[in-house]
């Protein structure tokens, strides 16, 4: 039987090439939030609001006018009237003149009519509705303004982004409910060789026989890299075995990866099995270890 020569071996550019002009992108999807992480953006997502969507206080405090707190320090605090609250959750009903204040939650609506926000550290109980103000402040002090993290119609996210917790939570602040993600390959795992050994079956070391490594080496791999893994029963060295489970594979999945079968031995069969019933693309790699990887189609 002729055995395989690898004398003209591909530059490792070109198997990457090779690899990646194969079509093996799968139709993309659109998924729950909650069922998105770890998934591949197939698309832009743009902002369809301010986040936030309002001035909002980062402290808890008073909000007021910061030109009425110039000159206010420890020795001379400044004193307002308080006029009211505003708590997170709730919209103003209150207004805020010259020389007042009102009390204010971290997270809520600047009232109208003020422009900055003291900590309540920073402030003493006056008399009856007054508070005395420690600080000078300077317009924005303690506000979050809206659009500070987003504004609306900025890109949120560009396709291509790996979906973490990170990105859970911007698409929640947006309210984006449903994400269009890159579809899941399926990648078929066939390992070959009569050698072979499930593991948890017996072994005959005197036979030569050894577990199956690279079969789960490779789905945890492929599971690791967001891909569903789909293990196959391994493939002895057997020319109509060889194309049997390798055409089972192809049918119900994207992408094969085998392993074995590949190299100059008078018993490596899958170059011959692709070779013969369909497009043998790539043979023999300029690098160790890997030299006979091949990349091929079935018909």
């Amino acid at each position: 039987m002729d055995r395989k020569q690898f004398r003209d071996l591909a530059d490792p550019d070109v198997a990457r090439e090779t690899i990646a002009s194969l079509d093996l992108a799968p139709e993309a999807e659109t998924v729950p939030l909650r069922e998105a992480r770890g998934r591949v953006l197939a698309e832009r997502v743009d902002a369809d609001l301010d986040v936030p969507g309002f001035d909002r206080a980062s402290v808890d405090g008073y909000a007021l006018r910061a030109a009425d707190t110039f000159g206010a320090d420890e020795a001379d605090p400044v004193a307002f009237r308080l006029v009211g609250e505003v708590h997170a959750g709730s919209e103003p009903d209150v207004e805020v003149g010259a020389g007042e204040c009102a009390e204010i939650s971290t997270g809520a609506v600047l009232p109208p009519g003020a422009d900055a926000v003291v900590m309540v550290e920073r402030t003493d109980p006056g008399d009856a509705d007054e508070v005395l103000v420690r600080t000078s402040l300077a317009p924005g002090d303690r506000v979050m303004f809206a659009g500070a993290d987003i504004a609306a119609g900025e890109r949120a996210l560009g396709p291509g982004t790996v979906v973490t917790a990170r990105e859970v939570g911007l698409l929640s602040a947006i309210g984006v409910d449903e994400v269009p993600v890159s579809g899941v390959p399926t990648v078929g795992i066939v390992s070959t060789g009569d050698e072979l050994v499930r593991p948890g079956d017996p072994l005959d070391s005197d036979a030569g026989q050894i577990y199956d490594v690279n079969s789960y080496t490779t789905a945890t791999a492929v599971e690791e890299a967001g891909g569903e893994a789909r293990l196959y029963p391994h493939a002895g060295d057997d020319y109509d075995a060889m194309e049997s489970a390798l055409r089972a594979a192809a049918e119900e999945c994207d992408l094969v990866l085998s392993s074995g079968s590949t190299s100059a031995s008078a018993v490596d069969v899958i170059y011959r099995v692709v070779e013969e019933t369909g497009e043998l693309l790539l043979h023999g790699v300029a690098v160790k270890p890997g030299k006979p990887m091949l990349v091929g189609e079935l018909a």
